[in-house]
Parts: structure tokens; C-alpha cells; sequence
């Protein structure tokens, strides 16, 4: 197979067998692929090929529009009784439009100004719709997947990828919510190119103290599991480490190894950042199953690079 690709004709400068090693040894980590590449080929065609496979994902990102729909909790000091809802709709990676609207802070108005959110935008330029809810975080296991959207009698979470967000920390203004912690784990994420790769998973056991020194000391994996249902204390100490993407089940399963093995299989099918994608796959299955591991999973999805709430950020690209 080398032969063949040392016999095809360069393109774009960049010889066949080079980009082909690269490209194995960027998606699986390889090292000693990765050092030979570097040895071997000028920094200038380095580049030229970095810049392809750049224009590629952002092809293949472009199909991908996301929906971010900030819920906040009403305010009681001020009593009021109602919430304003913002939304911004990103499509090929630039902001498209942002609106707002008020409701009352009763579930089912909230319910309905989002689920209108989503049918005014999910078939736009025929693409995935990527929805990501910023919650309180008292909010944050809210079941928003499970709501019958359109009286069709499927959720809306095996139509389309759904996932949420703290919105505390995305305000980046009070440093009890260790915004920089966050920006530092998710960066450290994108420099060793994890979006891309197919994902490990940090499993952590049903103890605050196993929770804190596994996250704290700074885990290798791309991604944060439970095997057991945290409760509010246990989903506070795995925001303040940081972690940016992670999941968990709202309530117990019967076999929690069984789980395991099946979100580490969803988890390695692709890269993470099309994980939510696939999840979305196994919610749909779930829908007909009321014991499937994805039935009662929460997705917590909190990249700091698309976060229109940071002022400094709200009229940037993804």
C-alpha cells in the first residue's frame, strides 16, 4: 500500500505518503508517526497539509448549525415571575440571528418557547441541528430530551442532538464558578486535538473524594462518565474542575458495567466532537426502550470557544 502511494501523484505539493502518515499518526495519537512526518518534510508542506485537513473539518462542519438557548431561573429578590429566554443560531460557523423573548417561569411556557425555537430553525440549510440549553445549574439534569416535540410522540433528543450547558460559568463574572479552570481544561483539550479523535472516558466511582483527585490532578480523557447517578453535590465538583464535556444517567441502571461498556463503545465509534451525534443514535433507539443506558442520560457539552454570554465572544465565529 505505501508503494501504491509513493507511485500517485503529489497533490497540492504534498506527497501522498506523507499526508497519509500524518493523518494516521494525528488521529490516533501515534507519536513515533507524527516525530517521522516532522522529520521528514519541510515546514512549509507541513503546513500546506494542515491547512487541507483544516478546510476539510470545516466542510464537514459546516453542515452542523447550532442553537443555543440561554434558560435562566426568575429572579425572587426582584420578584419577578417571569424569565427572558435568549437564543443565537450559528450557521456555517457564523452567528445568523439572536432574539429574545419573555414567558412566565412556569416549565410548560418555557417548554414551549423553546421547542418553537427549535422548529423555527431545525430546517435551515438542510443540516444537523445542534442544540445546546445554558441551565442553572440547579437545572442541570432537567430531561429536555425526553419532551414529545410537535405531538409526535418522539423526543426531542432522538430528532436531534441535544446537550446542556452551566450557564453560571459561561457569564464568566463570579470566580466561584472557576471560569479560567474550565477555559484551561477545554483549551488543553483542543491542543492535544481531542475533538477530532476518537474519545477515552474518565469513569469515576460513586465518591466525592475519588471524584475530586481524579479531576483535580488533571486527567488524560477527553470526557467525564459516572457509573452511578450523581447527586447535586457530585455534579458540582465535576463543574469547578473544569471539565467541559461529560455525561451521566439522572437515576440508577441495572448494570452499570453493562453501561459502561456501552458509552465506551459510543464514545470510541468517532471522534468527540461528533459524540453528541451519536448519542442522539442510541436516544432514539432508547425511545422504544425503556431500559436502554441512553434512556435517562444527561449531556453536559461546554465549549468555551462558542459561548455567546462571554461578551468577548458573542459576535465571534466557532
Amino acid at each position: 500500500m505505501l508503494a501504491n502511494l509513493a507511485d500517485m501523484q503529489s497533490r497540492e505539493n504534498i506527497p501522498p505518503v506523507i499526508e497519509f502518515v500524518w493523518r494516521i499518526g494525528k488521529e490516533k495519537g501515534l507519536e513515533d508517526l507524527i516525530k517521522w512526518v516532522e522529520s521528514e518534510t519541510a515546514p512549509q508542506t507541513l503546513a500546506d497539509l494542515n491547512e487541507k485537513i483544516g478546510r476539510e473539518r470545516a466542510a464537514v462542519e459546516q453542515s452542523v448549525n447550532h442553537l443555543l438557548i440561554d434558560i435562566p431561573a426568575a429572579d425572587a429578590v426582584l420578584d419577578r415571575r417571569e424569565v427572558e429566554i435568549r437564543h443565537w443560531f450559528y450557521s456555517n460557523g457564523r452567528l445568523d440571528a439572536h432574539g429574545r423573548k419573555e414567558c412566565r417561569d412556569a416549565d410548560d411556557e418555557v417548554r414551549n418557547v423553546i421547542l418553537d425555537l427549535v422548529y423555527s430553525f431545525e430546517n435551515r440549510l438542510n443540516a444537523i441541528l445542534f442544540i445546546e440549553l445554558y441551565l442553572p445549574e440547579s437545572r442541570l439534569t432537567h430531561d429536555a430530551e425526553r419532551w414529545d416535540y410537535q405531538d409526535m410522540g418522539t423526543p426531542l433528543g432522538a430528532l436531534h442532538p441535544l446537550v446542556v450547558r452551566w450557564r453560571d460559568r459561561a457569564h464568566c463574572s463570579d470566580p466561584r464558578t472557576r471560569y479560567g479552570m474550565w477555559k484551561s481544561v477545554a483549551g488543553r483539550i483542543k491542543t492535544r486535538d481531542d475533538l477530532h479523535r476518537q474519545p477515552d472516558v474518565c469513569w469515576v466511582a460513586d465518591d466525592l473524594l475519588n471524584l475530586l483527585t481524579r479531576l483535580n490532578k488533571g486527567y488524560n480523557e477527553a470526557c467525564v462518565g459516572f457509573t452511578f447517578a450523581p447527586q447535586q453535590k457530585m455534579i458540582r465538583g465535576l463543574l469547578l474542575s473544569g471539565a467541559p464535556f461529560a455525561f451521566w444517567r439522572r437515576c440508577a441502571c441495572a448494570d452499570w458495567e453493562l453501561f459502561k461498556q456501552e458509552l465506551d463503545a459510543c464514545a470510541r465509534a468517532g471522534s468527540l466532537k461528533d459524540l453528541p451525534r451519536r448519542i442522539r443514535d442510541m436516544r432514539e433507539e432508547a425511545q422504544y426502550n425503556a431500559t436502554h443506558h441512553a434512556a435517562d442520560l444527561v449531556v453536559l457539552w461546554d465549549d468555551p470557544g462558542r459561548n455567546p454570554l462571554d461578551a468577548q465572544l458573542s459576535n465571534a465565529a466557532l
